[in-house]
């Protein structure tokens, strides 16, 4: 049967309202779930967004199907003008896409591209919303930065949190030549082992268990050492040691510290 215009209209109009009660509603319900955390609550809240705006389009097509049909011949004379128009549009539809096969990240990870790093607190169709982490630090700078789908067919995508408990966090101590290095280094990894030894059976076990599912081969978790030479006379210790993912700062404030205090007690 073929519904007169202004039914569609009507139709078009009320799934629209009726749509928008079911996500604010279950927004609201969703946001005062204690039992489930902030980063799982927002999930589902984008979930039930973007699955409402699907339906919503499906039901669009839908109805409007048999007049989409007859104008399929003029849209195709000027597809190409509305593809000139709407380009960045298109791009972000086709990122939106690619972002969500690929997996990359999802919503509360920390991530890294085209020199911005921060948490992911929102994501659209036609982008991602992170609180940005100022340069050099693990400290959110109060801004909230919008990136568009398209930057993600085009720029790679660094995951900061993608083992999800503990990550291999690098210090890097810059000495002089003439410097104790030996004697630093010593400090250094006693230093790492102090810090780590709560954690660090935890550690072990997460490796193992996350190298199995991947086929990969384990690495070795205790605090080491590396040296650098990046300029005549000078030496890094880059100090690599296993942190909490939502600690690396804390803990890299702690070594520092304590470094610099046993610096002072010689």
């Amino acid at each position: 049967m073929i519904l007169p215009i202004y039914v569609k209209l009507l139709l078009t109009i009320l799934a629209a309202i009726v749509i928008f009660l079911i996500g604010f509603i279950t927004s609201r319900l969703i946001s005062k779930r204690d039992t489930l955390e902030t980063s799982q609550r927002r999930k589902f809240i984008v979930a039930v967004r973007d699955l409402l705006s699907f339906c919503f389009i499906l039901l669009c097509i839908w109805l409007w199907y048999p007049q989409l049909k007859t104008i399929a011949t003029t849209l195709a004379v000027i597809a190409v003008a509305i593809a000139i128009a709407l380009k960045e549009f298109l791009l972000n539809i086709t990122g939106f896409l690619f972002r969500s096969s690929a997996r990359n990240f999802t919503i509360g990870d920390r991530i890294e591209l085209s020199g911005l790093r921060g948490d992911v607190v929102d994501s659209t169709i036609m982008g991602v919303s992170i609180m940005e982490i100022g340069p050099g630090t693990n400290q959110y700078t109060g801004r909230t930065v919008f990136i568009p789908n398209s930057e993600f067919l085009s720029v790679s995508v660094k995951n900061e949190t993608r083992m999800r408990h503990y990550v291999f966090h690098n210090i890097i101590f810059p000495l002089n030549e003439t410097d104790d290095w030996e004697g630093t280094e010593k400090n250094l990894l006693e230093i790492a082992n102090e810090i780590v030894a709560p954690y660090i059976q935890d550690v072990n076990e997460y490796i193992l268990q996350l190298t199995r599912k991947s086929s990969l081969e384990a690495p070795a978790v205790e605090p080491r050492i590396y040296i650098q030479m990046p300029e005549r006379e000078k030496i890094n210790l880059v100090l690599r040691m296993p942190v909490p993912i939502r600690r690396r700062g804390r803990v890299e404030q702690e070594v520092i510290r304590k470094y610099l205090q046993k610096r002072a007690n010689k």
